[in-house]
Parts: C-alpha cells; structure tokens; sequence
C-alpha cells in the first residue's frame, strides 16, 4: 500500500473497513463468551461494558488499526453501545469507522418484547428515527441471546418488522420496503449468527445493519 495514502481514507476504503471491523467482533463473540474471566452479569450494560474491553484488548494484541470505545455520544443527547475508530494518523481519530448497538434476547421484560426493532429504547428504529449511527450507512447490532433458539428469536423479530409494514410511528417512519433480517452465516453448535437487514430512514439513505448475535 502507499505509504501516502491513509487506510482510513473512506472515499476508497470505507466499506472494506467497515466490513473488516464487523467481522473482527462477529468472530470474538464466541471465545469472549468462553472466556473464564468474562462478566457473569446479564444486563445489558454489564455485558456491552466487558465485551468492548474484550474486543479492545483483542484489537490491540492482534495490531489491528482501529479501537473501540463505550458509551458513544450521538446527536440530541442519545448514547450508542459503542464505536470502532481507526487509530492511524493523528487527524484521523475522531472519525468513526462504524457504530453498535447491542440489546437482550429475548427482552427482559414483557412490556419491552419488541425493544430489538421498536419502542423507546427501540434497537432498529433508533437507526431509522437517525438518533443513532446518522453519520453511517452500515452499522452492527449485538444480540445477546439469554433464553431460546437463534432461530425462535430470529423468526420472531422478523415477524415484528412485517408486522409494521402497514403500519407508521407517528406518520414520520415507513418499514414497508424495509428488508427483514436475512442470515449469512450460523454456526448453531458454536451459538453465533450474523444476518443482515436494511432499513429506510427519515431524510438520510437506506441504513444497513449487521446482526452479530451469541447464545450466553
């Protein structure tokens, strides 16, 4: 590579970047849930918290140019799960490679049972409403699955998002082209999955999110 040119220039790089970033955490899931020093706290914030030191001290051991940071501010007062930032040049470091959310499979409480897609603390109409990951077009969101089959959890939230395709959030959001999440690789004897889904958003271009799931 020239030595000139910037990996993190995103004009020619951006996307393989992004991709690399999302399969570094998709292929640690499984050995951070291994891991006998790994948090044995189920919320979300606890897990989130120990999987970015994880991920973070991965990175750093395996020379990889970028590093990931907890508790990312976004616009409007709202915080993501947490970012991956390249760690080359000096000018560089404030540009976010991409973000994550991570949300509990099944949701903890009956009353949060579609948190993954929609509601308040909604995973994937936080992306659409643009109050996370604005700046992106492809993102990640973490499941930890806590409690039934990759595929009963699967088949659930994809029933959530057809649910919505006649239906709209206050007249501002549209899900009927929204793609439901579509699988491209699982492991089930490892409890891994990671699927893929796009969605429409207010003002800003279609958003792609990755979905890198474990069984806990």
């Amino acid at each position: 590579m020239n030595d000139e040119l910037s990996p993190f220039e995103y004009s020619i790089y951006q996307n393989v970047i992004i991709k690399t970033v999302i399969l570094f955490v998709y292929r640690r899931l499984s050995s951070w849930r291994d891991n006998p020093y790994r948090t044995q706290k189920t919320g979300e914030v606890e897990l989130t918290s120990d999987l970015v030191t994880y991920l973070s001290k991965n990175a750093h051991n395996d020379e990889q140019n970028f590093l990931f940071n907890h508790e990312e501010p976004q616009p409007d007062g709202y915080r993501i799960d947490f970012a991956a930032y390249p760690t080359g040049k000096e000018d560089d470091y404030t540009k976010k490679i991409t973000v994550f959310e991570c949300k509990r499979l099944p949701a903890p409480s009956p009353n949060r049972t579609n948190e993954y897609v929609i509601g308040k603390l909604g995973g994937i109409q936080r992306f659409k409403l643009e109050k996370h990951g604005a700046n992106h077009e492809i993102v990640g969101m973490v499941g930890y699955i806590q409690s039934s089959a990759i595929e009963d959890n699967l088949g659930k939230i994809n029933d959530c998002i057809t649910d919505l395709y006649s239906e709209t959030n206050d007249g501002i959001l549209n899900w009927k082209e929204d793609k439901v999440l579509t699988v491209i690789e699982s492991d089930i004897s490892m409890g891994i999955c990671h699927s893929l889904s796009i969605h429409h958003r207010i003002t800003l271009n279609p958003i792609t999110i990755h979905h890198l799931w474990i069984v806990l």
